[in-house]
């Protein structure tokens, strides 16, 4: 299991960047573990109407309403977004959870075993045109694999794909050879098989390129 974060949502005005018209803009403020980042949610306010303690527009007018209901907005999701992590024990950080806020959630919060059985059931549709049977057949078995391997290792019945790493590799390999009873070529046959579907999934990813390096060549230790 993972470490409890230290996770923190702020909104604050940047005074600094106070326009002609006076107005500010206000700036959401993600602290994980220490670690920050921040943005403009896209709303300027005049500083008076900024209640400091509450993070929110004093006031009951159309304009208050509108940017304190995109202030509660933003925290629900960015409180949905952490806890999706922690429910597939995925490390939470500043970076993965600011880019799932800003939009790429709808492609990285993609779950790996849902994906697997997308791509196997389109394989089952080119059986005998374009693969063999059994090639169909070798996807469900490292399905199968796979689907077992995160219920024992992680608890869970699916894996976030943007939380694949070398070591979440390195452990399905191990897992292969020790509980599953495979042999070396058998057990490089399904990682090369798990690599292509997350290559084809990943490939569709915006700042995908710092996981090929960690996909390249799995240990047999655990």
């Amino acid at each position: 299991m993972l470490m409890k974060t230290d996770y923190h949502v702020h909104f604050y005005l940047k005074l600094a960047k106070k326009n002609k018209a006076g107005l500010v803009p206000i700036i959401l403020r993600l602290v994980v573990n220490g670690q920050r980042a921040e943005y403009s949610i896209s709303r300027r306010i005049d500083p008076k109407l900024w209640n400091a303690n509450s993070e929110k527009v004093n006031g009951n007018n159309r304009d208050a309403k509108e940017i304190n209901d995109h202030i509660s907005n933003l925290k629900h999701k960015l409180n949905r977004i952490h806890q999706s992590y922690i429910d597939s024990d995925t490390e939470v950080t500043v970076k993965n959870l600011m880019y799932d806020l800003r939009g790429g959630s709808n492609i990285k919060s993609k779950l790996l075993l849902a994906v697997f059985k997308e791509h196997n059931k389109r394989m089952d549709t080119l059986v005998d045109k374009d693969i063999s049977a059994s090639t169909a057949s070798r996807y469900w078995a490292c399905y199968s694999h796979l689907e077992a391997f995160i219920k024992e290792e992680y608890k869970n019945d699916d894996y976030r794909l943007n939380a694949i790493d070398y070591q979440f590799i390195n452990k399905l390999e191990y897992y292969l050879k020790t509980v599953r009873k495979c042999n070396h070529n058998s057990t490089l046959k399904y990682i090369n098989n798990f690599k292509k579907i997350i290559r084809i999934a990943l490939a569709k990813m915006v700042g995908w390129k710092e996981i090929p390096s960690t996909i390249t060549k799995p240990n047999s230790n655990p």
